[in-house]
């Protein structure tokens, strides 16, 4: 696990959204279901979204799409390779990952609190002589922005080839948090360490726009938080986002991103991102462009549910 390696997921930590929030019905921190009816919507919601990475090897294009319930809960999403399909069940308190040949199929757990943002992700597996554990908690500040996510993963390993018997376990945990201002998020600062010894650490450092993020979109692939890389892939950390899962978004949208990256020896590598947008007659993104020093790294594109 290493920030460095983690471009992209990293500077998808720009939270933007709007205001709005949706909340769920299941899964609250003591088993109670949430029963409520008369919830607060997002203003759209996404049916589908892609993104085009540029690289010096040519274009690669990533899509997914989106189905909703009649309460508009998202429900499932289908990678536009169809390699993996998500489905969200509410009553059971479960995300499932499927592969497109229904093999090595992920099951998630989660929980919600009073407000139906998740508090806890979680999921177990198990691979030839490895054993995976890892949960993903998060915490909320009174006024429903996220503030900090611990994801711990502990892995255990049979030594068969070892005499006597004997098991190695390793511990990867990583803690971000985050600081709000005016209804926006400005910085996260995230530390990784593995086995109790410090391995990474990285801050990120937020500008805006005065562009209200009406759609509810985050601009930039991957996962908003670092909590989320307990969820397979990078289809989906970004629209449960999108869906106000995990509390209160942004009000606007984002103009820079200025990351800093640390490896355990200290040393540091500075990246600036900035954005662009088309926006329609409403005022939601149809489309984001992501730029490094003015190349072109990543564009987004998003239709919306009638």
């Amino acid at each position: 696990m290493n920030i460095d390696m983690r471009t992209f997921r990293l500077i998808g930590m720009a939270l933007l959204a709007i205001m709005a929030s949706v909340n769920f019905t299941a899964c609250s921190n003591d088993n109670e279901p949430n029963t409520g009816d008369d919830v607060p919507v997002t203003q759209k919601y996404i049916e589908y979204r892609s993104y085009t990475y540029s690289s010096d090897y040519g274009d690669r294009i990533e899509s997914a799409e989106l189905s909703y319930d009649e309460k508009n809960r998202l429900t499932s999403i289908k990678e536009g390779d169809n390699s993996i399909y998500y489905t969200i069940d509410y009553s059971s308190c479960t995300i499932t990952a499927s592969s497109f040949y229904g093999d090595n199929n992920r099951v998630y757990t989660f929980k919600l609190n009073d407000k139906s943002y998740i508090t806890e992700l979680s999921y177990k597996e198990s691979f030839n002589d490895i054993e995976k554990d890892c949960k993903a908690t998060f915490t909320y500040n009174d006024e429903g922005y996220l503030i900090k996510s611990v994801c711990e993963v502990n892995e255990k390993q049979e030594m068969i080839e070892q005499a006597p018997f004997s098991e190695k376990i390793d511990t990867y945990i990583t803690t971000t948090n985050h600081e709000w201002k005016d209804g926006n998020l400005v910085s996260s600062k995230t530390t990784e360490s593995e086995s109790g010894s410090l391995s990474s650490k990285g801050n990120i450092y937020y500008q805006y726009t005065n562009i209200p993020n009406k759609g509810n979109i985050q601009p930039c692939s991957s996962s908003f938080d670092s909590g989320l890389f307990v969820i397979v892939g990078d289809d989906i950390p970004d629209l449960l986002m999108s869906c106000s899962l995990f509390g209160k978004l942004s009000k606007y949208l984002p103009s820079i991103i200025n990351r800093q990256n640390y490896n355990y020896n200290g040393v540091s590598n500075d990246y600036s991102y900035s954005f662009d947008y088309l926006l329609d007659e409403n005022g939601f993104i149809t489309s984001s462009t992501l730029s490094d020093n003015g190349k072109v790294i990543e564009k987004g594109t998003f239709i919306y549910k009638n």
